[in-house]
This record gives C-alpha cells, structure tokens and sequence, in this order.
C-alpha cells in the first residue's frame, strides 16, 4: 500500500513540476526520433530525420502522450528516459 501510494506521488509531483520538460536525445540504433524537446505549456519539438514538427504534449501518470495534429504517440517515463513501445528510447543527454 505505501509503495503504490509512494508510486501515485510521485507521478503526480512530475505532471505538476517541469521536472519532465528538456531534450530527450535518440539512442543511436534504437529510436525513430532523432530527438524530443518538451517544453512548458504542453508543447514539444519532435526532431525527425533532421526536419523539426512542433505537437503537443501532456503528462498523464508515467507516461508523457505526444499530439501531432491527431497522431498519438505515448512514451513510458522510466528512469529519466522515455520509452516508446514500439521500440525507441530517448535520454536527456543522449544516455
């Protein structure tokens, strides 16, 4: 019960604080995206083959959910990186 309560905090702590906004660089070989940067008031910069797309973003739990003119993308937060399920991941830093 504590760790779930512990889990919901925390995700909450981070769809409230800018704690999530920055530029989220494509691991090489493993990401679509050449990079992501999110930044305040829900709007991000999603970087393809070079050619950037503005969208926007909401965080909703652990997830950071991606709209660029009706095509969602949905990216798992874990571990300072966002993770999208059909494969690709993408670290502050490039990590």
């Amino acid at each position: 019960m504590r760790a779930a309560l512990l889990t919901v905090g925390c995700a909450l702590l981070l769809a409230c604080s800018p704690g999530v906004q920055g530029t989220y660089v494509g691991v090489k070989g493993q990401s679509v995206f050449d990079r992501i940067e999110l930044a305040s008031g829900g709007k991000v910069v999603v970087t393809l083959v070079g050619v950037p797309y503005d969208a926007t973003y909401e965080v909703k739990g652990s997830a950071v959910v991606i709209d660029h003119g009706g095509q969602i993308n949905e990216f798992k937060i874990e571990d300072g990186c966002l993770l999208d399920p059909m494969g690709g991941r993408y670290c502050k830093g490039g990590g």
